[in-house]
């Protein structure tokens, strides 16, 4: 039985952290994947409304150096 192949992954290094980076097209990520708002569910949502404060705080944490946080890719 032939594989189909819908990505690649990498493994990234920032600092002295190392991050895995999946790629694939985003029709098979809609199909597969969801997100929950803590707004539909309080108990299991993930995402959550913009808050200034709290991005000032993350900000300050990477400038400080005292971690990096693993995102989206622009490209």
């Amino acid at each position: 039985m032939a594989r189909k192949s819908y990505g690649s992954v990498s493994s990234i290094r920032q600092g002295k952290f190392e991050f895995y980076s999946l790629t694939m097209p985003s029709d098979v990520l809609a199909h597969s994947c969801y997100v929950v708002s803590r707004e539909e569910d309080p108990e299991t949502g993930f995402q959550r409304e913009l808050s200034l404060p709290r991005a000032k705080n993350i900000a300050t944490y990477i400038d400080d150096g005292l971690g990096v946080i693993p995102r989206a890719s622009a490209h």
